[in-house]
């Protein structure tokens, strides 16, 4: 039996699950993701850290990630 250092093992983990959301995020409709993307920037809009701060960093959606242009 091979054994294969901890982090090997993690990447391959972490290989799985990326292909995994990106699957999930590809097969997701206009309209769903719309809806998720307006729940998720409402809760972050909200949440006391986003009203406190001073300045605000936030990436570019790609890909059919959560939509952050409004934020």
């Amino acid at each position: 039996m091979e054994v294969l250092p901890i982090w090997v093992k993690n990447m391959v983990s972490k290989r799985d699950i990326r292909k995994h959301v990106l699957l999930n995020r590809k097969e997701m409709s206009k309209r769903e993701w719309e809806e998720n993307s307006q729940l998720i920037y409402e809760r972050v809009v909200s949440h006391h850290f986003f009203l406190n701060a001073d300045e605000i960093y936030c990436y570019v959606d790609f890909k059919n990630e959560v939509g952050t242009k409004k934020i």
